[in-house]
């Protein structure tokens, strides 16, 4: 029976669905037939729920098949967003979430709600709810879903393998 559930119904965050198309329209971006070129940054989100951490996957917003490419994806495993699109326009954490296949509301994020639900950016906790954040260049975004981790990160190590801090 577990078999079947789907990623939005996984607590906490789990391993990248199979329907990034659809979640690509489900997040609202538009799909690209290759990385936009106007706009081009990187951020970098730690995801920690009951204060251990959680890999962010590979591939989110990405669907090979059909060939095409949201504006805002990962490569790798790394954390590392890619923000490369073809306007000027905002992106956000929630976005991004619905993208993984997160179960995310106003003021909701997988089963966590309310203040179990904390975004830091830089290290300093930011009064914005999560999925509202708006992701912008080389930050390092930590989103704390119920306890916190001993440590928040600050900044992230640059892998040469994915990209770094423009």
């Amino acid at each position: 029976k577990g078999a079947g559930r789907r990623p939005t119904e996984t607590a906490p965050p789990g391993p990248l669905g199979h329907r990034q198309y659809d979640r690509i329209t489900e997040a609202n971006l538009p799909k690209l037939t290759a990385e936009g070129q106007l706009v081009h940054f990187h951020a970098h989100l730690d995801v920690f729920y009951n204060a251990q951490h959680v890999a962010v996957p590979a591939g989110i917003g990405i669907d090979l098949q059909r060939r095409v490419i949201s504006p805002m994806h990962t490569h790798l495993a790394t954390g590392v967003i890619h923000v490369e699109a073809q306007s000027d326009e905002a992106v956000t954490l929630g976005q991004f979430l619905t993208e993984w296949g997160v179960k995310v509301t106003d003021t909701c994020v997988s089963d966590k709600c309310g203040d179990q639900v904390v975004v830091y950016v830089n290290g300093e906790q930011v009064d914005v709810s999560a999925p509202a954040l708006v992701i912008k260049p080389d930050t390092e975004i930590a989103l704390i879903l119920g306890a916190a981790p001993d440590e928040i990160p600050m900044g992230y190590a640059c892998d040469p393998n994915d990209a770094c801090p423009n």
